[in-house]
């Protein structure tokens, strides 16, 4: 397994149909039904209720090699 190493603590949020934080920006773009490109028509006021913020996370990666090639593990630490 290889580490790799990150810069530093970063900025994150999560929100609540999310599994994993979302780290410094996110860019909200639009899809229709059948996974066209559109106008995002997500109110601003229903990100400020959904998000959580997390404030300073620290980010670690590990590569793991398997019989399928290389993956990723992303573990996250709080910044306190």
């Amino acid at each position: 397994m290889i580490t790799a190493w990150c810069a530093g603590p970063v900025n994150a949020f999560l929100l609540s149909f999310s599994r994993d934080p979302i780290a410094r920006r996110c860019l909200v773009v639009g899809a229709d039904r059948y996974g066209e490109s559109c106008n995002a028509r997500l109110p601003v006021a229903f990100l400020r209720a959904d998000i959580t913020w997390l404030g300073l996370i620290r980010p670690d990666v590990f590569w793991e090699d398997t019989a399928q090639g290389s993956r990723a593990i992303v573990t996250y630490s709080r910044v306190t």
